[in-house]
């Protein structure tokens, strides 16, 4: 049987509905899900019943789906109060603020505020294209390229 997707909208019962799930085992959490497209198997990283985003692993998914779930924001900005419900949302909303940015690319000396944003940058100039389509066999060198790619297959 099924479990029904969760519909997140202002002023719903949201948080028990997503409470109920977590805890009844409707909601899978597995770091990656199998399933089949044109005759062949692929993977699929964990989404958020919530929001619809996916995520590397499961603890970002977790972490992503408990913020929802009690929408507390227990990291305060000292500087314009600003709350946050992750420490990492925090320390980047830090660095915007201060303009630091403490990672560097050595080839072109272009900075970044966030380590992500120095890996992704990186691809341009190592050609790496880790997200690929598998229908088309056509891969990207950013995640939010090949979703953008993939919603032809849904037309």
């Amino acid at each position: 049987m099924r479990a029904q997707p969760l519909v997140c909208t202002r002023g719903s019962t949201l948080e028990k509905s997503l409470l109920y799930a977590l805890t009844a085992g409707k909601i899978s959490l597995r770091a990656q899900t199998s399933f089949s497209t044109r005759g062949s198997t692929q993977k699929r990283n964990p989404t958020s019943v919530v929001t619809g985003k996916s995520f590397n692993d499961n603890r970002h998914l977790i972490r992503h789906q408990a913020a929802h779930v009690s929408g507390e924001k227990l990291y305060k900005c000292p500087d314009c109060r600003k709350s946050f419900s992750q420490s990492s949302d925090l320390i980047r909303h830090q660095r915007t603020l201060s303009g630091e940015t403490p990672y560097k690319y050595p080839e072109c000396g272009k900075i970044f505020s966030q380590s992500s944003n120095l890996s992704t940058h990186q691809r341009i100039h190592t050609g790496e294209k880790p997200y690929t389509c598998h229908n088309f066999r056509k891969s990207f060198g950013q995640s939010s390229a090949l979703t953008r790619h993939q919603r032809i297959h849904l037309s």
